[in-house]
């Protein structure tokens, strides 16, 4: 099986290294958790990455905002992470200020699961 290697996140030393490396699926939660924390628009050469997950978040918390936030992650993985197939994602609400995000997803031929929890009192600005 091959090995994915990309950057840590966050960026920083590891085992002496800067920027530091992460491999297989570390990489991936890494990539998958940069693609939902970065707003749309926020990188200057690059419009179309990141999600609009951040901007959702002040929306009233009910079923039609985890069902926006459920496809918001798809389409996002979808269109920017070609090493993973998302099976599914389920939203759900940990405390009056933190959304859950678990993330089932395929790679070469297994079934894995991201759960990324989002602290909604960062401001969006």
């Amino acid at each position: 099986m091959a090995q994915i290697v990309g950057l840590a996140f966050p960026f920083g030393y590891v085992d002496g290294q800067f920027p530091g490396s992460s491999s297989d699926d570390v990489s991936i939660l890494d990539a998958i958790r940069q693609i939902i924390e970065t707003a749309r628009f926020e990188r200057f050469m690059r419009p179309s990455s990141g999600s609009n997950v951040l901007k959702l978040l002040f929306s009233n918390n009910d079923a039609l905002l985890r069902a926006r936030l459920t496809e918001e992650i798809k389409r996002s993985l979808r269109e920017q992470e070609k090493r993973i197939d998302v099976v599914r994602v389920a939203v759900s609400t940990q405390s009056d200020s933190q959304i859950v995000f678990d993330i089932f997803y395929k790679r070469l031929g297994g079934v894995l699961r991201a759960t990324i929890p989002v602290d909604r009192t960062v401001n969006s600005e």
